[in-house]
């Protein structure tokens, strides 16, 4: 699956700095601190989009995500970003 992902992604055409500007609505950027994206682009994505959320949790690309995606059994990542998912959309 992270093979497939990384395919995907380094595929991927990126949206212009206007598009991500254009953004209107509130928005939560998730990423981990090794993931496939690099941070440093994370923070560009955020930075463009008026108002947006950042949080960038440990682990390898997807592991906040659940059973699928950790890579440490028993991790409370999943939790954590439930919350953290939870809180922004009230």
């Amino acid at each position: 699956m992270f093979e497939k992902d990384v395919a995907r992604r380094l595929a991927f055409t990126d949206r212009s700095d206007d598009d991500l500007l254009s953004i209107q609505v509130p928005t939560l950027v998730m990423a981990s601190d090794h993931d496939v994206i690099r941070t440093e682009h994370t923070l560009k994505i955020v930075q463009l989009i008026p108002g947006a959320k950042l949080v960038i949790l440990p682990g390898l690309h997807g592991t906040f995500l659940g059973k699928i995606c950790t890579v440490q059994k028993g991790s409370n990542l999943p939790k954590i970003t439930a919350t953290i998912v939870r809180e922004f959309l009230q």
